[in-house]
């Protein structure tokens, strides 16, 4: 399987913007009141998936890696709820880029980061690395 193909990919994506649109990015809660408002506005896998984002944002900025959940934060987050349109991805990412003095390729490896620590804690089966 090559890198960045398969499953837990696109769901990462997903994830991120749901989490977005169910408002909990807004939000600076613990441990137990983020699973209360995850328990509230959604159920079932869903509620598995805004666990992991939340998960991942929390271990992200807990190893040092302040800029990966900055970038997803900036990428995913912004325009929280409405459906993304073509090349939206491409306009946050070239923004974050200049904002931070970045290179755009800097920016679109901090997200593969966050999405691979996303399958991991999600799906709990990725090798870091190459496949």
């Amino acid at each position: 399987m090559e890198r960045g193909k398969g499953r837990g990919y696109r769901d990462a994506e997903l994830a991120f913007r749901r989490y977005a649109e169910y408002g909990l990015d807004r939000r600076r809660l613990d441990m137990f009141e983020i699973r209360d408002a995850i328990r509230g506005c959604c159920s079932g896998q869903s509620a598995y998936d805004m666990l992991a984002v939340y998960d991942t944002l929390r271990l992200l900025e807990a190893i040092g890696q302040k800029e990966c959940a900055d970038a997803v934060r900036a990428v995913y987050f912004a325009g929280g709820g409405r459906r993304p349109r073509r090349n939206d991805v491409t306009f946050r990412v070239r923004r974050h880029a200049y904002e931070r003095n970045y290179d755009e390729r800097t920016i679109y490896r901090q997200l593969r980061r966050a999405k691979e620590i996303y399958r991991l804690l999600r799906y709990g089966s990725f090798v870091f690395g190459r496949s």
